[in-house]
């Protein structure tokens, strides 16, 4: 069956939202968010190149507004001026040591098929991901990768002040990702199908060990912190950016 996602524009309470309606799968984004015309600009042509029915709740005036503004975009291009030149993935301590062997990321079917994740179903299930995700890898910056490793741990929906046992918090080249067309963007994600080798992508590895911690355990937004802190300071003040690296 062919899968379906929905577009919806103008919700003031959020500016960039996904979740179920009505067991649809749908990305919300308000007009009053920066750049609003690329995240459904990314979401159109996304969903063209998988193939993926895509249902629209928007307005004549936004409509006209991503035409004028995204012409000329793609949903895989080249990092754009507004976009960090940095993504991060998280993960568990097990897993980072799987990763190190395999000396790559893999996507949660591909994992699944080695026979490594023994779960049925994705924890991203549980926000209402659709299924097509488990093909690909996320990545983003901020805190979420951090919730996302410790609501897995708990079981639920974690927040910045959990307490978990941290992992690894992998930096990513998302320039050098994008120049390769390995970079994708649904609209609201940023994404790679697959498999990502760690060379030449990955910039730095933060744990316990490269960081020097002595503590196995922290809050979710202190452990963050002083990762993105020592980062900024030790790794990518040293590194030769193309551009100014926006927000981790």
């Amino acid at each position: 069956m062919k899968e379906k996602m929905c577009l919806k524009t103008d919700d003031p309470r959020h500016p960039l939202i996904v979740g179920s309606e009505n067991g649809l799968y749908t990305l919300i984004v308000s007009r009053n968010m920066e750049n609003y015309e690329f995240h459904i600009g990314d979401f159109l042509s996304y969903c063209k190149a998988y193939q993926i029915e895509c249902l629209l709740d928007v307005s004549s005036e936004d409509m006209k507004s991503y035409i004028r503004r995204y012409k000329g975009h793609w949903y895989n291009e080249v990092l754009r001026p507004q976009e960090s030149c940095i993504l991060i993935h998280s993960t568990d301590r097990k897993n980072w040591e799987q990763i190190l062997k395999d000396a790559e990321l893999k996507s949660w079917n591909i994992l699944k098929g080695e026979g490594y994740i023994k779960d049925d179903k994705p924890f991203g299930q549980r926000l209402n991901d659709p299924e097509s995700f488990r093909d690909f890898i996320m990545f983003s910056k901020g805190m979420n990768p951090e919730i996302v490793t410790a609501s897995k741990q708990i079981g639920k929906i974690a927040t910045e002040d959990t307490y978990y046992h941290y992992g690894c918090r992998l930096y990513f080249d998302a320039e050098k990702m994008a120049d390769d067309g390995l970079l994708i963007r649904d609209g609201c994600h940023y994404k790679v199908f697959q498999r990502l080798p760690l060379k030449p992508y990955l910039l730095f590895a933060a744990n316990r060990e490269s960081l020097g911690l002595d503590r196995d355990v922290l809050k979710v937004r202190d452990f963050q912190r002083i990762a993105d802190d020592y980062f900024q300071e030790q790794i990518l003040s040293k590194i030769s950016r193309k551009r100014k690296c926006y927000e981790l």
